[in-house]
């Protein structure tokens, strides 16, 4: 269907936009890397330099890059507003956060090798730096999974099985060394969950339930070892985790916990019962509790970060993409219709940027002039609908929230696309929910509102390969070198 050449006024509007704001962007990264230029960015200098019109191209088509650099830009203005040094702990691994969204998004394009290996280069130098800031807490890492491997080691296992409890992401990165560190000899496997909030039958599928389950299907058999190291923050979590997989241990098996210890978590109220019970447990090891719980000290930044320890709530680190579909999608489109229904300028703003989308593709009647007001006055109508099949919207995907792990984030959501589309079918609501998507699209966070937005639904856990999971890799190789460089000394 051929376009509107009426249109065509607005169609140039949105590419001129795209066009601005890919320069804006580009002029930003270049002078941030000039103005700190090492060796290992040398290279993405160059490249950005040397083919600077590729690079506008890319970031014209490729909001999602321009994005990246529009919040890590945010990032550095509000850390020189209260004088933070750019080389901060948090403002470095946001930098190489950046590298690695523009690695996937310029490999999404088919980019040139050489730039694809520029930026590469770039975000294993950035990643490393904010290893090397981690050090304090990384040194104790790596002396407590090499102290933890040697237990094992010493242990008389036999045929037994040591099924290592992965709770992602949290004790993921942990779980991943100590699987290399403990086999060979140790039969060693994973028991890996993907757990909802929910502790509460009432509400659906508790916590409880979903590892019951889970080592049921494994057949844990006796002398078997459950083996579940994991953060303690306030250590109510971990303690609500080790009272039910202890419980769930057969007759016969075995269950070990330990734990890695906020150095400020003895100021929780109920951190004494809480060692005590851990303490019990371990008890039946004949070792101390106190042994397998390693306190790790803050990370040195003013700035607070999102956790308290280096790989906190940092998924890509742990080697994957962890989220409620679900409940991602639509915590993030009720914020942004509630936002748009308050503001009318980032309304009109959104709807003329639907329009400039959908002008080359579709026929669209009369002119932009008369559709954006109509579509503005139509907008509360829309709104005013999604509010009333909300609820509906928030049940129907239930036969999709168990959770675990997928092969393709992209299959998950074309399943919950197809389920939200029988919902939305010919109601106003369907045009509130493409406009709030568009602004997500265009002008809104690179994260969701709210990745657990349902208490009762699981989240889908995606395996990171490829350039996705750079970050992850270089993690693991930088820590594994660290425990090399411990055993030599």
């Amino acid at each position: 269907m051929s376009a509107n050449p009426q249109y065509k006024e607005c169609m140039d509007w949105l590419a001129s936009c795209d066009a601005a704001r890919a320069e804006m962007g580009y002029e930003w990264l270049l002078g941030y890397l000039t103005s700190a230029t090492t060796a290992d960015k040398a290279m993405f200098i160059a490249d950005l330099k040397d083919h600077r019109a590729e690079h506008l191209n890319l970031l014209a088509k490729q909001i999602s890059a321009c994005k990246a650099i529009e919040r890590f830009a945010f990032d550095v203005s509000k850390a020189s507003e209260c004088r933070v040094s750019f080389g901060d702990i948090h403002i470095t691994y946001n930098e190489s956060a950046l590298f690695s969204i523009l690695l996937q998004e310029y490999e999404a394009a088919s980019i040139q090798d050489r730039t694809l290996a520029a930026i590469e280069q770039a975000l294993r130098a950035s990643l490393n730096r904010f290893l090397e800031l981690s050090v304090n807490q990384i040194e104790v890492l790596c002396r407590f999974m090499l102290a933890l491997s040697d237990h094992f080691k010493s242990l008389c296992l036999g045929n037994a099985r040591v099924f290592l409890v992965d709770l992602p992401v949290g004790n993921s990165l942990i779980v991943h060394l100590l699987r290399d560190l403990l086999s060979p000899p140790a039969n060693v496997q994973i028991l890996r969950a993907s757990l909802s909030r929910n502790d509460s039958r009432r509400v659906g599928v508790t916590r409880g339930q979903l590892l019951a389950e889970l080592i049921g299907e494994i057949g844990v058999r006796p002398n078997d070892v459950i083996f579940y190291v994991d953060e303690w923050r306030t250590g109510a979590n971990f303690h609500a985790i080790c009272q039910r997989l202890q419980k769930l241990t057969p007759r016969g098996a075995f269950f070990f916990p330990a734990a890695v210890v906020a150095q400020d978590a003895a100021r929780q109220a109920r951190y004494q019962s809480y060692c005590t019970a851990h303490d019990e447990i371990l008890q039946t090891w004949g070792v101390n509790g106190s042994d397998y719980r390693m306190e790790f000290p803050p990370l040195n930044s003013p700035i607070k970060g999102e956790g308290y320890f280096f790989w906190s709530e940092k998924d890509r680190m742990a080697g994957f993409r962890k989220l409620q579909l679900h409940g991602a999608i639509l915590s993030s489109i009720h914020e942004t219709l509630e936002l748009l229904q308050r503001d009318k300028d980032r309304l009109t703003l959104t709807l003329a940027v639907l329009l400039g989308y959908l002008a080359p593709r579709y026929n669209l009647p009369g002119t932009p002039e008369r559709a954006l007001p109509m579509l503005i006055r139509m907008f509360p109508t829309w709104y005013k609908d999604y509010r009333e099949c909300q609820k509906e919207l928030e049940a129907c995907a239930e036969g999709l929230a168990q959770g675990g792990e997928v092969e393709n984030l992209r299959d998950e959501l074309d399943d919950l696309v197809s389920v939200f589309g029988k919902v939305l079918n010919k109601r106003p609501a369907k045009m509130a929910m493409i406009t709030a998507t568009t602004y997500l699209q265009r002008f809104g966070s690179l994260d969701p509102a709210d990745r657990y937005y349902f208490d009762a639904q699981a989240p889908v856990l995606a395996c990171l390969e490829g350039t996705a999971a750079t970050v992850h890799q270089t993690t693991v190789n930088f820590l594994k070198s660290r425990m090399q460089a411990l055993r030599r000394s």
